[in-house]
């Protein structure tokens, strides 16, 4: 097969109940996918998919989710919020951030994990406002956010600026005698 595509027209198809695409080169779902209300089955398994987009949560009877063997490095928290998912196959995407433990223990297991991420983001999402990094200078909180290497960088550019200061000085003493 070498579908690269999907119709946006899908969401023309109200009946539609089961999905299979597999084996292809779908590098993405049209959000429309999303408004066929009635999908039970999404069989997308070895494709180029990248990541799913657009309001999943509309999928309130799916029951079997397979996006094994793609691309995502990200699968939508919204699952976690379909309770009608009794098996969902995650794996071969090699890049995908769900500890291997979970993937590994079930359908009930990734639900479960991706609701409490979903969760976890709408609580910082909610409250991000509220921290506050005072106690940070901003150096501090740039290396913080940027990491190690950031931070090497920056003080090397300290150190090359105090040196251009000390050569300044030093050049100044010299063309002042009694300095």
């Amino acid at each position: 097969n070498a579908l690269t595509s999907l119709p946006t027209t899908m969401r023309d198809l109200l009946k539609l109940r089961v999905l299979r695409a597999t084996n292809n080169k779908l590098t993405f779902i049209p959000e429309e996918l999303c408004y066929c209300l009635e999908l039970r089955e999404l069989h997308l398994r070895k494709n180029k998919l990248l990541n799913i987009v657009g309001d999943v949560h509309l999928w309130a009877n799916l029951v079997v989710v397979d996006l094994g063997d793609n691309q995502l490095e990200f699968c939508p928290t919204e699952i976690g919020r379909l309770r009608t998912v009794k098996q969902i196959f995650l794996d071969g995407n090699l890049k995908l951030r769900i500890p291997k433990q979970i993937t590994e223990t079930g359908a009930h297991s990734v639900v479960a994990y991706l609701q409490t991420i979903g969760e976890q983001h709408r609580l910082i999402d909610a409250h991000i406002e509220q921290f506050t990094f005072a106690d940070m200078s901003r150096e501090e909180l740039e290396a913080a956010i940027l990491g190690e290497d950031y931070q090497e960088e920056e003080e090397q550019e300290e150190d090359e600026e105090e040196e251009e200061d000390e050569a300044a000085s030093h050049r100044r003493a010299v063309r002042e005698p009694g300095f």
